[in-house]
Parts: C-alpha cells; sequence; structure tokens
C-alpha cells in the first residue's frame, strides 16, 4: 500500500548543466567522483518532511539510529537531487559542489551500512535455496549482492502492507534477492552444459582439462574486451573503467587493481566499487548470452 507523503524520484543531470570551471581547486579523487554522480541518474525516495525548516538537524546529522537510517539515507540522495534541480541549465558554483560532494558521500556511506548489516540475507538465501556451496559461490553472491543494494535504493520505510503495518526491509529485498539468485544459477547451468571442465572438480589433476580451462578463460577474456572495444553492453563511462581497471590493467602481475585502489582513485568506498563491478559484469553477461548459446 503506498504511503501519499512518499515517491520515488529519479532524475538526471541535465546536459546543460556546467560545473565551476574552478575544478582544478579540487583532489583528483574529488574530481573523479564528481564525474561518478554525473554519470549517474540520482534517484532517492522522498518524504514531505525533508522540506520542513529543522530537516538537516534530524535527517542529516552524524550519528544515525538504525529506525532513521533509510530516511538519513534518502535525505541525502534528496540533497544531491536538489542541487541538480536548483542549477538546471545553470553553472554549479565550487562551494555547492563541495555540498554535493558531502551529501553524495554521505548517501554511499549510509549505503554500505545497511548492505553490511543485511548481508546475511543474500547467504540465508543461497543456504535456503540450496546454492550454497557450489564452485560458482563467489558469482551468485555477488549477483545477490547486487540486488540487495537495488533493493536499498528502493526501499519505502514508510510503505504499508495491506495489513496496515510497516514492511521491513528483509521482506521487501528477499524477493529481488531470490530472483537475482534465480537468474545465476540458469546461467550457470548452461556454462556448465558448455564448458563441463570448468566445474568438474575430479577434472581438475587433468593437464587436458587445464589446457582447455586456460583456452575457455582466454577465449572469454577476448570476448569480454570486444565486448568493451564496440561498447556492446551500454555501460557507463564509471562501469567500464572499473571492469578495465580490476581485469584488464596490467598491474599487479597483471591480476588488475584491487576494489580499494579504484575506490581510492575514484574517492568511493570498496563497497560500492564492487556495486558497480556487479552492475557491469551483469551487462556483460547478458552481451556474452548470444554467444554461449
Amino acid at each position: 500500500m503506498p504511503n501519499p507523503n512518499q515517491q520515488q524520484v529519479r532524475r538526471r543531470l541535465n546536459p546543460s548543466t556546467r560545473m565551476s570551471s574552478n575544478l582544478w581547486r579540487l583532489p583528483e579523487s574529488d574530481r573523479a567522483y564528481l564525474a561518478l554522480i554525473a554519470s549517474s541518474p540520482v534517484e532517492y525516495v522522498h518524504d514531505r518532511r525533508f522540506t520542513r525548516p529543522r530537516a538537516e538537524t534530524r535527517f542529516g546529522q552524524a550519528a544515525v539510529v538504525d529506525a532513521d537510517i533509510f530516511a538519513c539515507f534518502n535525505y541525502a540522495r534528496f540533497r544531491v537531487h536538489r542541487v541538480f534541480l536548483e542549477h538546471r541549465g545553470d553553472t554549479i558554483p565550487l562551494d555547492t559542489i563541495r555540498d554535493l560532494l558531502v551529501w553524495s558521500r554521505r548517501a554511499d556511506s549510509l549505503r554500505d551500512a545497511i548492505v553490511r548489516k543485511n548481508s546475511g540475507l543474500v547467504v540465508s538465501m543461497m543456504r535456503n535455496t540450496g546454492n550454497l556451496g557450489r564452485t560458482d559461490d563467489d558469482e551468485m553472491q555477488s549477483d545477490g549482492n547486487f540486488a540487495l543494494a537495488n533493493s536499498v535504493n528502493g526501499f519505502d520505510p514508510n510503505r504499508l502492507t495491506v495489513r496496515g503495518t510497516r514492511m521491513r526491509f528483509s521482506t521487501y529485498s528477499c524477493r529481488a534477492i531470490l530472483k537475482a539468485l534465480a537468474r545465476a544459477s540458469d546461467r550457470s547451468v548452461r556454462r556448465r552444459r558448455l564448458f563441463p571442465t570448468g566445474y568438474d572438480p575430479a577434472m581438475e589433476r587433468s593437464d587436458g582439462a587445464d589446457t582447455r580451462r586456460e583456452k575457455a578463460i582466454a577465449d572469454s577474456a577476448a570476448e569480454v574486451l570486444r565486448i568493451l572495444r564496440e561498447k556492446l553492453a551500454d555501460l557507463s563511462d564509471t562501469e567500464e573503467t572499473v571492469i578495465r581497471e580490476r581485469f584488464f590493467s596490467g598491474a599487479r602481475g597483471g591480476k588488475g587493481r584491487t576494489l580499494e585502489d579504484i575506490g581510492a582513485t575514484l574517492g568511493v568506498s570498496k563497497e560500492r566499487i564492487r556495486q558497480i563491478e556487479g552492475k557491469a559484469k551483469r551487462k556483460i553477461r547478458d552481451a556474452l548470452e548470444p554467444s554461449l548459446t
């Protein structure tokens, strides 16, 4: 049952909106993070309390109690949205950009806190559906975590159930997590049929299997690079950067950069980079599907 005080708001930065010419005064990490903000749609669940005089005191405070964490998270996103709305088609001053960075980082921090607190839901759902303990646990858990993070973005803490009680986040998010796990399981089944040696532990000691597996990995890497080069996965600039840095940068002996390294460059948390990577991987897997069938 929808709450009349709430609405889902989604807005992209107006193409005619310009940033201050004094961006060079910001640290490189802030400029990189600003590019990330500008390339992503701003969305939040609106609450009419956000426009009241003491809203910043209540929802913008440094310390957040669990009962208010979703309201504080959405208020931070509301403040980012308000900057874009108030300066659409105009130049955003440097001081306002600094405020924008503060509020956006606060939203990221609160989102990460919510995801960490509820990450056990993904493992629990994997266990309940019989998916825990498989060789592709990491990929399946990544899909589940991505669904969890998306649920955080869209959850309305004041939404009422048909019984008139407030909906719990765990109830809201479990459906999305289950769908993500089901899709990941279906992909796994298809890949097991196509690349059986890649999933059979008994074949681990076979030199021939190792050679075939390495060739399959090399072919997959080449296909991913082709998808990136030809823009077939509709990745944002940030998503493409994260994938290239994670897997094709040549750093760390060819293993790519860590989540922490990339997060430090972009000025965001490790968990935020993990979410961006997960979203990009899903797009790439969707682009890969036709070539695997």
